[in-house]
């Protein structure tokens, strides 16, 4: 996703009124005024952040008929989804916002949990039902938690050979702007010279000059195509 949109949605889940409504509207629809009885928070300033929400999709407005037989009434429910993960240690430091999408090629590791998704939606049982998406809910959130440990252990041993890696780096004695396109190539998938250039903020020639001096050096990181 566009470093733009990320920057702005940074922007907007800093603010913690703004999450605590999407908590809200994540587990069902709303209405301004629950909103703001719910916060603690007047229905004008709740009006300001949903108006905030919405104009970035992360909310939408819906019309619902009143139970008393009175005029429609505004409601909203979430309308967006994505993981945003920030890792962050002496050595690293990476913002990351990606769709909840799924993938086939992943999606056939977990096979048995589709399958489970489906059979329940075959029970009929609304009680029977729920106490079963309960328990297969809880067998995601473990796998989840799994994961989350397999990853920050990952994360962990990434950032110790980033040490180490800053070290050599170092040593080498190169200049300011030579350190700084060895620290991308160490850590970015793209290493395209556009890419290089538009995030470094350098010539694309000088890039090319850089990579030419570390290929008669023998600095054997891959460089920009």
């Amino acid at each position: 996703m566009a470093s733009s949109n990320l920057d702005q949605m940074l922007t907007i889940l800093e603010n913690p009124t703004r999450r605590r409504i999407l908590q809200k509207l994540s587990r069902e629809r709303h209405y301004p005024l629950q909103l703001s009885r719910e916060l603690k928070v007047s229905q004008q300033a709740i009006m300001k952040h949903l108006k905030v929400l919405e104009e970035y999709r992360l909310v939408k407005c819906r019309t619902e008929k009143s139970d008393a037989g009175g005029p429609e009434r505004k409601c909203y429910v979430t309308d967006h989804q994505f993981s945003l993960i920030i890792d962050f240690a002496p050595n690293m430091f990476n913002v990351e916002m990606r769709p909840l999408t799924k993938d086939k090629e992943v999606g056939r590791e977990y096979d048995k949990f589709e399958k489970e998704r489906r059979r329940l939606l075959s029970v009929r049982d609304s009680k029977k039902r729920l106490r079963e998406i309960s328990r297969f809910i809880q067998e995601i959130n473990e796998e989840i938690d799994d994961l989350g440990a397999k990853r920050a252990h990952l994360m962990g041993l990434k950032d110790e050979a980033l040490e180490e890696a800053h070290a050599a780096v170092e040593e080498l004695g190169r200049d300011y702007n030579e350190r700084r396109l060895l620290y991308y190539l160490l850590d970015e998938a793209d290493r395209s010279l556009a890419s290089i250039s538009e995030k470094l903020d350098l010539r694309e020639k000088v890039i090319r000059e850089m990579l030419k001096r570390f290929g008669e050096n023998r600095i054997l990181i891959e460089g920009g195509e």
